[in-house]
């Protein structure tokens, strides 16, 4: 950071435009990279201020993509799609770069106006065409795919993915360095379900990438989709093999969503072959892993959103401050302007003069409080936007709780299924007394641990929300600690199976305490239990 910072400076002071650019982006992702998102927001907008918008005096500069790429990636985080439009409609590039309408195509994708973002990628291919450089129409091709794909528009995504294949091999491009095209027509083969066009485009594309370290994402994201295509196959030995030299040779390589995609198909590997203690092994390290990413998640979005809504309210105060200093420059202007034109008129005249310089002051003081009215209601939107984006956090919160309920759940239900398999073979087998066999029985049911994996996940009910129960005791008093832990579950969307798990009953009788507190609730009969306890979240 010390080195970046000095980098940065210097490139300000001696370096050009697209030097400056540079540096900023360098710094940029060396907080992105230390999880400081807030830092890196408020440096983006800081260089979009500077070099970037229309109306600046630097209007030669041709990496500004890379600024808006940025400012991109964080609107999509804090979901303000509409503002991310607007700094690409408010940003200048003379050349406008292929990322250019790729990120914008992806802002309108998650506006859901599947036909605007299509035709972003669709003038990128126009302008490219022009350009005829071969690289670049090869890119406009693939991030046109990239966003059909997005859209579950796979036909058109092969379409547009073939065309570039077939644009590489016509031309003098070197081959090797577009093997992910090849793994891009892959994966639009697997979500149509063609495995086998899939496997053969995926094997093609983890051979070129593996060659070259630029292409190493692309390498293990072909591989974890042919272990994918493997266990469909049933094909758990080969599956294995993959993931296990994916673990051995690239483990450090791996992002989070690639470590979690390999040991949910370890997962699923060994589940299918009936390694249970495997299994659990494997599932252990996904639990893990989810409660690490989902907590950093959580803290670096909420920093950004915070950094994000903090600057909202700094532009409309210091709007309102230009404001207030241009009304008293007018007043003062209009009040010389008087006193002039007083002093050059006819003793006659004066009353005429003051009379309409006091309607134009009245004009002007209504017109101040009108716009500080305007300004204030500007200032409560933006605070009652804030507000919102704590509220999503608190959803986010409850989803997490859900996730490591439905996780412990998920555990039970195996465990409760093992048992019964494991008790319903040794019924089979000749020669066991009754007595014996429910020693048997006592014996697996404690050394599965059934009672204190449920009891772990009634305890997980508990901590939902500290604000959720004295918000539901405050409004409702007569409610048991047990009936508050029920009204937990329903929030976090357990179903009437899960809730019979956790309490060691029937799912009849899950329903039956669920209407039971409909009642005490005073839900109406066609009501819904979820609606009214979500209003305390």
């Amino acid at each position: 950071m010390y080195y970046g910072d000095l980098f940065l400076n210097h490139r300000i002071k001696y370096g050009t435009v697209n030097q400056a650019i540079e540096a900023y982006w360098h710094k940029i992702n060396n907080l992105k990279k230390f999880n400081k998102l807030n830092e890196a927001f408020r440096l983006t907008l800081t260089a979009y201020d500077q070099y970037c918008r229309k109306n600046n005096d630097n209007i030669d500069c041709e990496s500004c993509w890379t600024i808006l790429e940025n400012l991109t990636q964080f609107m999509i985080t804090t979901k303000n799609y509409h503002q991310g439009i607007n700094y690409f409609n408010d940003g200048y590039i003379p050349q406008k770069s292929g990322k250019y309408f790729y990120w914008k195509a992806k802002l309108y994708v998650l506006l859901n106006e599947p036909d605007s973002a299509l035709i972003q990628t669709s003038e990128s291919i126009r302008i490219a065409q022009l350009q005829n450089i071969p690289e670049v129409v090869v890119a406009a091709y693939n991030q046109h795919g990239l966003i059909a794909k997005s859209l579950g528009l796979y036909d058109d995504a092969i379409v547009a993915f073939s065309e570039a294949i077939k644009l590489v091999d016509s031309s003098t491009l070197d081959e090797k360095r577009f093997g992910y095209l090849i793994g891009n027509l892959g994966s639009c083969y697997y979500q149509k379900g063609a495995f086998d066009e899939a496997y053969n485009c995926l094997q093609i594309d983890a051979n070129k990438s593996k060659e070259r370290i630029q292409d190493r994402g692309s390498y293990l994201n072909a591989e974890i989709m042919l272990a994918k295509i493997d266990l469909k196959r049933k094909d758990h030995k080969l599956a294995l093999h993959r993931l296990d030299r994916l673990m051995e040779m690239y483990e450090s390589f791996l992002i989070p969503f690639q470590k979690l995609s390999v040991l949910e198909l370890y997962m699923q590997a060994f589940k299918l072959s009936g390694n249970k203690s495997k299994y659990e092994s494997y599932l252990n390290q996904w639990i893990t892993l989810t409660k690490t990413n989902t907590e950093s998640s959580i803290d670096a979005n909420k920093k950004l959103i915070e950094a994000y809504s903090a600057n909202a309210i700094e532009q409309t105060i210091l709007q309102l401050e230009i404001e207030k200093k241009l009304l008293n420059q007018e007043l003062i202007t209009n009040k010389l302007l008087n006193e002039q034109l007083a002093s050059r008129k006819e003793k006659s005249r004066l009353q005429k003069w003051l009379f309409a310089g006091g309607v134009l002051f009245i004009i002007l003081v209504a017109l101040f409080f009108l716009s500080r009215y305007r300004k204030k209601v500007m200032l409560k939107e933006t605070l009652l936007k804030l507000a919102n984006k704590e509220q999503d956090f608190l959803k986010l919160k409850v989803q997490e709780e859900s996730r490591n309920v439905q996780i412990l759940s998920q555990e039970l239900t195996f465990k409760q299924d093992f048992s019964k398999s494991l008790i319903y073979k040794l019924k089979e087998i000749e020669n066991i007394s009754k007595p014996v066999l429910n020693n048997i029985e006592f014996f697996i049911e404690n050394e599965l641990d059934i009672k204190s994996t449920r009891a772990l996940l009634q305890n997980q009910m508990g901590d939902l929300s500290s604000n959720f129960y004295t918000d539901l005791k405050i409004k409702h008093g007569n409610l048991t600690e047990l009936e508050l832990k029920l009204a937990a579950m329903v929030v976090m969307k357990m179903s009437n199976k899960e809730i019979a798990l956790s309490k060691n009953t029937t799912i009849e009788s899950a329903k039956k305490a669920k209407n039971r507190l409909k009642k005490k609730l005073g839900v109406p009969p066609e009501g819904e239990l979820s609606e009214h306890l979500n209003s305390f979240l």
